[in-house]
């Protein structure tokens, strides 16, 4: 890893590690479910990933939806080991001890990927799954029965996300 004088180095993938992205969302349920099995994890503030290092050839051939593998012939943006967490590059789980075991990280994923499916399903993007998107009612109706729930209107979904409700 890079001293704190050198503050960013790439690092080449599939000679010490290869390197799995994966969106933060999703990382953060994997970092639950693993819980200390978790090695070493770059955080990319950025690009809103993080990138698990684990053994060199693990997780070749891996497809998981909005996952990534960076193996030999790719780099790896690396942070210096003591990244403060607000640096836009910095470990999200300090660069000490062994890298994660892939079919661990695998089954993690698994889970964390099927439960997030089921939550924003028929959502196209994790924004609006989550309700980041201004105006976005997740697909709903107005139920015009109701109109005003604790003095907020219910209003159709405007967000390009996912397909209107009943279409």
């Amino acid at each position: 890893m890079p001293a704190a004088a050198e503050e960013i180095r790439r690092v080449p993938c599939g000679r010490w590690f290869d390197a799995v992205r994966v969106p933060c969302v999703v990382s953060i349920g994997a970092f639950a479910r693993l819980g200390g099995a978790v090695g070493p994890v770059v955080g990319d503030q950025r690009a809103g990933q993080h990138w698990w290092l684990v053994p060199s050839g693990g997780a070749v051939g891996w497809a998981l939806p909005g996952v990534g593998v960076a193996a030999a012939g790719r780099t790896l943006l690396v942070p210096a080991a003591d990244a403060p967490a607000t640096a836009a590059l910095w470990w999200a789980s300090p660069p000490q001890g062994p890298l994660t075991d892939p079919p661990l990280l695998r089954a993690a994923l698994n889970d964390e990927l099927a439960g997030h499916r089921a939550l924003t399903r028929p959502y196209r993007s994790v924004e609006c799954g989550i309700g980041q998107h201004p105006g976005c009612r997740h697909g709903t109706t107005p139920t015009m029965a109701h109109p005003d729930v604790y003095g907020v209107r219910v209003e159709p979904c405007a967000c390009p996300c996912h397909p209107p409700a009943g279409g």
